[in-house]
């Protein structure tokens, strides 16, 4: 990034707000797709910040075939 830029880079946004950007996204991307960004969005995965609420009555159970 330039000097004096007005964008920051995704991997220096605080682990809270991700969370709760992450917090949008359904449980299935949350575990496979995230986690493979980069490695401070693996973090937050496995942090407390996505998994501070789960409603498991709304997510369905998919069976992954290998």
């Amino acid at each position: 990034m330039e000097e004096g830029s007005d964008y920051r880079p995704w991997a220096e946004l605080i682990p809270d707000t991700l969370g709760l950007i992450f917090s949008n996204l359904s449980l299935q991307e949350i575990l496979t797709v995230i986690p493979r960004v980069c490695k401070s969005w693996g973090k937050v995965v496995t942090g407390p910040y996505c998994w501070q609420a789960i409603d498991i009555l709304s997510t369905t159970l998919v069976k992954l075939v290998a």
